[in-house]
């Protein structure tokens, strides 16, 4: 977390600048390694508290009320993408808080192979900066451009239908930076939750029913080309 604006991101490292206010920043580690914090997955509440202080100036509060309040405001940035996100429509609040601990940011350079046709789909993805081509495999040397997705837009859908193969290739455009979740994971969510799984495949046959529709026009105008 940065201790200037208060950014939260997940990365093996800190970056030489921050993602929020783009400044050279000092950056605190709230990962929690506590076992009640349920897996190093998840932020440690009062290490956030710890870090919002030095951020806004104010002294912490007790710990069961930086529990939620500090969880809250570092997950804003997430849950503004996630509230615009296509695959999420319709979900509560309460349930687009669940998908937050089960994804991870990760940073693709511009040009790289976010995952190839063919292989095996693990994980969902929510585009939070930059922009991805999805494109299909024609033969070993050529590919046909599907669509593109950008800010709050969805790939990586076959991570959660079965037999979970990839369908297309992903490609960033340009620095992309992804909220990558867990399909496996979100996939028991579904299985727990029927009405938020109900949710979930309804927009996921929306998705799919696009993207069908781009492929198909794409090989009508390679025809009578």
């Amino acid at each position: 977390m940065c201790v200037e604006c208060g950014y939260l991101f997940s990365a093996p490292s800190p970056p030489n600048e921050c993602p929020g206010c783009k400044q050279v920043c000092v950056f605190n580690d709230v990962t929690c390694y506590r076992p009640e914090c349920g897996g190093e997955q998840n932020v440690d509440p009062l290490l956030v508290g710890t870090t919002l202080r030095t951020v806004i100036g104010v002294s912490v509060p007790p710990a069961t009320r930086t529990a939620v309040s500090a969880t809250a405001k570092v997950r804003t940035a997430y849950v503004d993408i996630l509230a615009t996100a296509e695959m999420f429509d319709g979900l509560t609040e309460e349930q687009k808080q669940q998908f937050l601990s089960l994804g991870k940011t990760e940073t693709y350079e511009r040009g790289a192979v976010i995952f190839s046709e063919g292989n095996e789909a693990q994980k969902l993805y929510i585009v939070e900066e930059g922009c991805v081509a999805i494109e299909s495999d024609i033969d070993e040397q050529k590919r046909v451009p599907i669509c593109t997705v950008s800010k709050g837009q969805v790939f990586g859908w076959s991570s959660l239908v079965p037999p979970y193969q990839l369908t297309a290739s992903a490609i960033a455009l340009e620095k992309t930076r992804a909220l990558a979740i867990d399909g496996a994971k979100v996939r028991g969510l579904c299985s727990t939750n029927p009405t938020l799984g109900c949710i979930i495949m309804r927009n996921i046959t929306r998705l799919v029913a696009s993207r069908l529709k781009n492929l198909r026009l794409e090989f009508i105008s390679l025809i009578y080309a």
